[in-house]
């Protein structure tokens, strides 16, 4: 009888080892999915996802207009920016996209960037000869 008593609490230590440590990997999941689990996305949408090739080229000609992101914190080309300061690429492409759905032309979506976020358009280059 004093076998049978010794392996029933063996049996029932190996059990509450296993319930000890099942619940603390519960406990480890819990604490990772509320830390990290409502994280933001880091990937930013794309304005022009939308747009047709020619309105994507439009796009590429107007960025390559202004030149220089406007925000005047970085420095970078509009075209190969995407900060979020104030009047910064991500404001800019948005108001293109926009403009571009609406069936402005280049000049007007200048005109609008222009007008709404004091946006200038870069001197052209001087040809070569």
């Amino acid at each position: 009888m004093s076998k049978t008593n010794s392996s029933s609490k063996k049996i029932s230590s190996n059990s509450w080892f296993l319930v000890a440590v099942v619940l603390l990997g519960l406990g480890l999941v819990f604490v990772v999915l509320v830390r990290y689990g409502s994280a933001k996305p880091t990937s930013k949408a794309d304005p022009f996802a939308q747009l047709t090739s020619d309105q994507v080229a439009l796009v590429d000609e107007i960025t390559y207009d202004i030149g220089p992101c406007p925000c005047g914190q970085c420095d970078l080309q509009l075209s190969n920016c995407d900060c979020d300061h104030p009047n910064g690429a991500e404001t800019l492409n948005k108001a293109m996209a926009q403009g571009i759905k609406r069936g402005l032309t280049k000049d007007q979506i200048l005109q609008d960037l222009q007008e709404r976020y004091g946006v200038s358009v870069a001197s052209p280059a001087a040809p070569s000869q």
